[in-house]
């Protein structure tokens, strides 16, 4: 008489080892996949930051007027000045035109455009504001 292991249960082993593969595999793709969506965002949002193009030029002490050269809308405006908290603006600054602005010198002045309902804030596009 053969001594092993019977039909069912190697049936069972071999079932229950694909099954265990299968959630070690979707838990490793699942991660990876959320993992280069991000990266891929990312990446799609510094495209749309190379088409902003913020100038700006004193009026005065205390005013200045920001030129938008770029191809977006710029809808906000995040301020950062020493010793101040930051400060947002939200406007609508379209492609070609200017606005007047008073700013307490010296700041930075980061530009942030609309993609779909997402905010996207342009930091490498900032420009600095010293006064003369």
């Amino acid at each position: 008489m053969k001594r092993g292991i019977s039909p069912l249960i190697s049936w069972v082993i071999i079932i229950g080892s694909v099954v265990a593969m299968a959630a070690f595999m979707s838990t490793y793709l699942i991660n990876i996949s959320q993992s280069y969506s991000e990266k891929q965002l990312s990446q799609a949002e510094q495209v749309y930051c190379e088409d902003i193009s913020l100038s700006v030029r004193f009026i005065n002490i205390t005013h200045v007027e920001l030129a938008n050269n770029g191809l977006f809308t710029i809808r906000e405006l995040r301020v950062l000045s020493e010793g101040n908290p930051p400060l947002a603006y939200e406007i609508e600054l379209k492609p070609q035109n200017n606005l007047e602005y008073a700013v307490i010198s010296p700041a930075e002045i980061i530009p942030a455009i609309k993609i779909g309902e997402k905010l996207i804030f342009c930091a490498d596009r900032s420009v600095s504001v010293n006064s003369p």
